[in-house]
């Protein structure tokens, strides 16, 4: 994880638990398991994605925020703030599955 994401998450008043680790590659299994699966920069993650994970792509939400090539960190920070309060009110206001 970045550093200066970690940093974001302690101003916020989260702490990521250690071991903190960089990204690792997932497999298809690890998307089709997955409840959620968003990539965080479409045009970086939807080729590859496509060509990689064929199969399951499609199960993927991207978003639209730039890495350190396009973008601040704090406007890049800011960006996927938003896109989680977003995410985290939809979830709220969808029905729950009856078990």
């Amino acid at each position: 994880m970045s550093p200066l994401t970690i940093a974001a998450l302690i101003q916020r008043g989260y702490s990521p638990k250690p071991p903190v680790r960089w990204p690792k590659a997932c497999c298809d299994d690890d998307i089709r398991s997955a409840d959620i699966v968003i990539a965080l920069k479409e045009a970086e993650h939807k080729p590859f994605l496509q060509k990689r994970h064929k199969a399951v792509a499609g199960r993927v939400k991207f978003w639209h925020i730039h890495d350190l090539d396009g973008a601040k960190p704090a406007e890049a920070l800011a960006e996927l703030e938003a896109e989680v309060r977003k995410l985290i009110a939809e979830l709220k206001a969808k029905p729950k599955a009856k078990v």
